[in-house]
């Protein structure tokens, strides 16, 4: 056999020897193991990972016990996203860029975190003078979390602000005088104690029909 071929075979040697494992269990918000969060593997060879995806390499799911393992990984950099996709059409989405993988086993565990599947302003019309302009924002949590979920209302003329809570999927409504400018909306998810996760922030401006 040639020397050169046997260079080839010895680096395709080396090359499988050396490749790695990535495993890891994920987890709801509340600590239950997550059955079939699929675990997508992409190619990360730059500085920046976004929605504009690379290559994946390889995907899989959860387990029972919400444990997963890709096996045969060549050493690299990766991205690793996590999807949990529900019936009701619901998802969370979490992305974890510059997952280094060498030759051996890597661990990456995933604890979910509680949001908003679906939310955003609806401003409602009426005639002019029926009633004082108002903004509905309309949410939509998960299905099986039930978060309670904080909105704060910010005209931003004046910073002036409101709040309402609600635990369900729901539509909040708050009214504003007539002539109110822009407002901030912010959309907030409980996580413990006096925590909250800020998830949505957007502006709008409620006004009436002539």
């Amino acid at each position: 056999m040639k020397k050169s071929s046997l260079f080839i075979l010895f680096l395709a040697a080396v090359q499988l020897f050396a490749q790695g494992t990535l495993s890891g269990i994920v987890i709801s918000p509340y600590g239950d193991a997550e059955h079939k969060v699929s675990v997508e593997l992409f190619t990360n060879s730059g500085d920046r990972f976004d929605d504009k995806i690379e290559t994946m390499v390889v995907k899989t799911l959860t387990d029972e016990e919400g444990y997963y393992r890709i096996e045969g990984i060549v050493p690299g950099k990766y991205a690793v996203r996590f999807n949990e996709n529900k019936a009701d059409s619901t998802c969370v989405t979490i992305t974890v860029t510059d997952v280094k993988i060498a030759g051996g086993d890597e661990s990456l565990h995933m604890r979910l975190e509680p949001r908003c599947s679906a939310f955003g302003p609806l401003l409602c019309i009426h005639k002019k003078g029926a009633y004082s302009p108002k903004i509905r924002v309309q949410l939509k949590t998960h299905a099986e979390y039930k978060v309670m979920t904080k909105v704060e209302f910010e005209i931003i003329a004046s910073g002036e602000k409101s709040y309402r809570y609600t635990n369900d999927d729901s539509i909040v409504t708050q009214y504003f005088p007539a002539g109110t400018g822009r407002v901030r909306v912010r959309v907030y998810e409980h996580l413990c104690d006096n925590m909250w996760q800020l998830v949505k922030t957007y502006v709008a401006k409620p006004r009436v029909t002539r």
